[in-house]
């Protein structure tokens, strides 16, 4: 069933019946008396005022109560067709009666009859609608049926809550009242589903083939349709909403905030502004997900830890001392630059040109090849830290040529299903069912400079942030890397403690400060306003997971971040 179809439908059926109650009763006209349209024609046409006619006894019977709606035929609705007065006698007295014509027909759809009478063996209903009223000859009408049938209802006991994707203050989804008689159903809108979040539903019907709940939320009750609600506790609360809002729009970014408070037992996933402004798709819809840049390292590192393990118990033992020379053999200076070098980003490449768009898309192989000559070429400096997406752009390829699989594959089977993620896709995996979020630019005002994602850049960097994701789902990774899901507790100590690491804290895609206890990482991407920042502790327990799709510097979305974060605690300045 189309819901919000039939939301416009009886919306229309109210504003004609304007400040009428929804009727007593909807019923189907039903008579037996009828007169013929050729007998009608004549009788009415050519005159404003008719006489009944010329028959030797002009009656009009008894006229009696009722109480039935109906609709004005819909070949007629365009008609010069009228509503009539009755003058030269009064109905129901046994008088002759002349008719007179006050308006049209077709400014009508359906009209509540309180009256019928008989002229001659023409029928007619009276009618009062708002100031007009009037005679209207029962062959213009036909019995009036609501498309929206209602089965009974039957009492329930459950908890509903509203989804999260329709909190947003803009959304349209409503509570209706019903007003249903006679098996018959109107829907008169009552307020809107984001003022809650929570109901207790003590009824189910079904309207046509939709299921309905009677909702009640403090004093507010009404029907809801089923579609907008789900029986388990939506992860999201509120407890932080006005100071994430505040805090993004100080500092002019947009984008989907979401805040970890374990000590409270308290999560707040926040979307604040457009994803994509020309099409006003907000960021807080749960279809849009967003590029994950420099993110993405930490699952190319803990994949890497993977194969490491893995490699154990095979004859080809690898390490994070194993130089990889075993891989890159037509790299300069791959003799001298370990595994380990490359997850803590102390390899000595210093490529500038590793987020230079190509001309092209680029397959995974090639986009490895490329990085081996563009290493080649630009040469290689001393062991130092120097951050480079090259470095995992290599590990990506080590991944790829010790499993024979593409990188993808692993990451779907490494990562994405063993976690459940429903929203990580690799750049050119991304279902049309999607929005991919679109950068901008703060310059006077928001949404300038807009950037939609760059797919040749992004098949370019495989490996060093070429994916998309949520931060939900970013989430759920975090806690993979310690759960077992993805990563031991000693396989993360073994990611996050390479022995290469500097003095940055910089080790398996992320640093790692305050002797462990606390991780972050910043991510963006070259030719876009994309900024990720997360802080996180140690077992995930307190944090934030910050993607903006409009910044203007990294220093504004890491700012924005720790002052939310300073809300509830100060342990966090991992800046």
């Amino acid at each position: 069933m189309n819901f919000m179809k039939n939301i416009s439908m009886t919306s229309k059926l109210v504003s004609h019946i304007g400040r009428m109650s929804l009727l007593a009763g909807v019923v189907a006209i039903v008579t037996t008396v009828a007169i013929g349209q050729t007998t009608f024609q004549e009788k009415h046409s050519g005159s404003t005022v008719v006489q009944a006619a010329t028959l030797p006894v002009h009656l009009t019977s008894k006229y009696r109560t009722v109480n039935d709606a109906v609709q004005i035929k819909p070949t007629y609705r365009n008609s010069t067709h009228k509503a009539y007065d009755v003058i030269n006698g009064v109905a129901g007295n046994n008088q002759r009666i002349s008719l007179k014509g006050k308006y049209r027909l077709n400014k009508l759809n359906i009209l509540y009859v309180d009256q019928r009478m008989n002229i001659d063996k023409g029928v007619y209903y009276h009618f009062k609608i708002g100031k007009k009223s009037g005679w209207i000859w029962r062959g213009y009408t036909q019995p009036y049926t609501p498309k929206y049938v209602a089965g009974k209802s039957k009492k329930i006991n459950k908890t509903v809550y509203v989804q999260p994707a329709y909190r947003a203050a803009t959304s349209k989804k409503k509570v209706f009242g019903f007003k249903v008689v006679r098996h018959h159903t109107n829907f008169k809108t009552k307020y809107k589903l984001n003022k809650f979040t929570k109901f207790k539903a003590t009824k189910k019907m079904k309207v046509k083939n939709a299921v309905y709940y009677y909702v009640t939320s403090g004093t507010k009750k009404g029907w809801v349709w089923h579609g907008y609600t789900t029986t388990k506790k939506p992860l999201v609360n509120t407890y932080l909403a006005t100071e994430i809002k505040q805090t993004m729009n100080k500092y002019h970014l947009r984008g989907k905030v979401l805040v970890v408070n374990g000590k409270q037992s308290n999560r707040d996933a926040e979307g604040v502004g457009y994803a994509n402004y020309g099409r006003r798709i907000l960021n807080n819809k749960s279809n849009v997900v967003y590029q994950g840049a420099s993110l993405q390292k930490a699952m190319t590192g803990s994949m890497m830890v993977q194969v490491i393990t893995e490699s154990q118990k095979t004859g080809r033992r690898i390490t994070q001392n194993t130089a990889i020379s075993r891989w890159y053999p037509g790299l300069k200076g791959a003799n001298n630059i370990t595994v380990g070098n490359l997850l803590t980003q102390t390899s000595g490449i210093t490529d500038h040109n590793s987020e230079v768009v190509p001309s092209q898309k680029l397959s995974e192989q090639q986009a490895i090849d490329q990085a081996v000559a563009r290493i080649n070429q630009s040469g290689v400096s001393e062991k130092s830290y120097h951050y480079n997406n090259d470095n995992y752009i290599l590990l990506a390829g080590i991944i790829r040529a010790v499993t024979g699989q593409s990188y993808e594959q692993n990451l779907n089977q490494r990562i994405i299903k063993p976690l459940g993620l429903k929203h990580t896709y690799m750049w050119n995996s991304v279902s049309s069912k999607y929005v991919k979020a679109r950068s901008y630019k703060y310059i006077n005002k928001n949404y300038q400079h807009g950037v939609n994602p760059n797919d040749k850049l992004l098949s370019y960097i495989i490996g060093a942030g070429n994916m998309y994701t949520t931060v939900n789902d970013y989430e759920t990774f975090e806690h993979g890397l310690k759960n077992g899901k993805i990563l031991n507790s000693s396989d993360y100590h073994y990611l996050t403690n390479i022995n290469s690491k500097s003095g940055s804290g910089y080790s398996g895609g992320m640093y790692v400060r305050h002797n462990g206890n606390v991780k972050a990482v910043y991510g963006t991407l070259a030719k876009n306003h994309v900024g990720n920042w997360v802080q996180l502790t140690k077992n995930n327990g307190q944090g934030i997971i910050l993607f903006a799709n409009q910044s203007n510097s990294a220093d504004d979305v890491k700012q924005a971040g720790y002052e939310i974060l300073s809300r509830f605690s100060n342990q966090f300045d991992a800046r």
